[in-house]
């Protein structure tokens, strides 16, 4: 007898202040990934600590979280963490950090947007690997987190199952190349993605890889590498 497989779960974080893009971006990915396949292929959830509307960065208008952290169970296929001005704040709360690293247990994969990376840091999920985040950023990320190795070059980079992005935009190149690895490159074309843009995705990846593996053992970015004019305390950057 044929089995379905159940779609996979995408679930995004997000939280007061957080960068619009960063949560909206990657959801219209996974939408449109799952549009394009007929339906089956992914489920979208945003979740934030307390329901109603969240003021974001721009603060003109909200995001409305399908539901909240607490309520937000079971298995997640990938987990989302998006960045933006809020961050800081989102670090000192206990209990925020606490649910990221138990629904990073719970999911096959972890990623952030952006600043987003500050969180999983937080949380201690990305000790000992190599990480990226917003280029203004690098830097701060390095200095606070001795125990990453940081690289302000990639548009993302993966570790594992751990996958991290630069700014903003990047999370939806991030999400192209998630979408590649589940459904194959055949696949997307057939259901509708131009050559040209899967190619893209690809060649995100191969760059991406490439740039890992030529990364010199024990090479960690510093401060110093950025000079003096870009080592302003974190919370008057920009780092959605």
């Amino acid at each position: 007898m044929a089995t379905t497989k159940a779609p996979r779960r995408i679930v995004i974080l997000a939280f007061p202040g957080v960068q619009p893009l960063d949560v909206i971006g990657p959801a219209e990915v996974f939408a449109g990934a799952d549009a394009l396949a007929g339906g089956g292929a992914y489920t979208v959830e945003v979740v934030a600590k307390v329901a109603g509307p969240i003021t974001t960065r721009s603060s003109g208008y909200g995001i409305v979280p399908k539901t909240t952290i607490a309520r937000c169970r079971g298995p997640i296929d990938t987990l989302v963490i998006a960045g933006g001005f809020g961050v800081a704040k989102a670090e000192d709360d206990p209990g925020l950090i606490r649910w990221i690293r138990s629904a990073a247990r719970r999911s096959r994969r972890v990623t952030s947007v952006c600043s987003g990376a500050f969180l999983l840091a937080r949380a201690g999920l990305l000790e000992g690997r190599t990480v990226t985040t917003h280029w203004a950023s690098t830097a701060e990320l390095a200095r606070r987190h001795p125990e990453l190795t940081v690289d302000p070059n990639p548009i993302f980079v993966r570790d594992g199952n751990v996958w991290t992005s630069a700014g903003v935009t990047s999370g939806m190149d991030l999400s192209l190349a998630l979408v590649e690895e589940d459904l194959g490159r055949e696949q997307l074309i057939a259901r509708g993605l131009a050559p040209g843009d899967v190619d893209r995705v690809i060649q995100l990846v191969d760059r991406a890889e490439y740039k890992r593996r030529q990364q010199p053992p024990g090479i960690k970015v510093t401060s110093k590498a950025f000079g003096r004019d870009r080592r302003m305390p974190i919370t008057n950057r920009y780092r959605g």
